[in-house]
């Protein structure tokens, strides 16, 4: 126990992006847990139609450590009446800690009903030191 916990720390650091690129993930990465340093941004990627009336919307997220866009980015899969498409919610890391994150899909106006859907994420946000570089473990 005491080895992971001295490596630990290392083996999140290289397991983050390249600093400045945004960590993309979509709908079949519910679930997941991932790192990212201040300044970083996580893209999530849903399919859905609002044509339906159902909406991707961010139901749960710490905005001490990460701030969302104030609405996601949907693009359509065509130029056609009813197509569905993708929403794209856009997070900054803000500051060091850990925030889970919860989007559902659902109609806004069903305030008692389940929604069809949910995505489900944990982000911890590294310290930066310096140069960008994320801080390690007990540096």
């Amino acid at each position: 126990m005491k080895l992971l916990s001295r490596w630990l720390p290392l083996l999140l650091v290289l397991a983050l992006p390249a600093a400045g690129a945004a960590l993309e993930l979509n709908g079949g990465e519910s679930g997941r847990s991932v790192a990212v340093p201040v300044g970083e941004t996580v893209a999530v990627t849903l399919e859905g139609n609002p044509t339906t009336g159902y909406l991707w919307e961010l139901a749960s997220v710490e905005r001490a450590v990460l701030t969302p866009d104030a609405e996601p980015g949907f693009s359509p899969d065509s130029p056609l009446a009813g197509a569905g498409g993708r929403f794209t919610f856009r997070l900054t890391a803000v500051a060091a800690g850990t925030s889970p994150v919860r989007l559902v899909y659902r109609r806004p106006w069903e305030k008692d009903v389940p929604s069809l859907q949910s995505f489900d994420l944990t982000v911890t946000v590294l310290p930066v030191l310096s140069e960008g570089a994320p801080k390690r473990g007990g540096e």
